[in-house]
């Protein structure tokens, strides 16, 4: 058999795991920002939106990965690679004031103080180079 092709929306099928360990960092540039719908839902019923960012990589020390099937697998990278980034909402917040094709460096700085709904936000520096 051969090799199977990426049939998704046509971004890239590596992820790039950006909640891994403190101190991780990614710099790429970006190429995309997408918001295909979740299968989740808000407080109110309404389906809610993933927040994807497509990137080139220029240099990162984050897992980077590929689902294969319900697994997932390592996946290296090299610079000019195309990757792809489910942001959380705090990196979400940072990474929606790009402009496309802009260089971004992304450091994982480790999980904040608990908020007053009990959850422990992941924090990132995020910095336009």
């Amino acid at each position: 058999m051969g090799t199977k092709l990426n049939t998704g929306s046509g971004g890239s099928s590596v992820l790039v795991g950006v909640h891994g360990k403190e101190g991780e960092y990614f710099i790429g540039t970006l190429l995309a920002h997408k918001s295909p719908p979740s299968p989740y839902k808000d407080d109110k019923g309404n389906l809610r939106n993933y927040e994807v960012y497509e990137f080139t990589v220029e240099d990162t020390n984050m897992k980077t990965e590929v689902k294969v099937g319900k697994e997932y697998k390592d996946s290296p990278v090299k610079p000019g690679d195309p990757v792809s980034i489910f942001a959380p909402t705090r990196l979400n917040n940072a990474l929606r004031q790009a402009e496309i094709g802009s260089k971004i460096k992304i450091v994982y700085l480790g999980l904040g103080k608990a908020t007053k709904f009990g959850g422990k936000p992941h924090q990132y520096d995020v910095e336009l180079i």
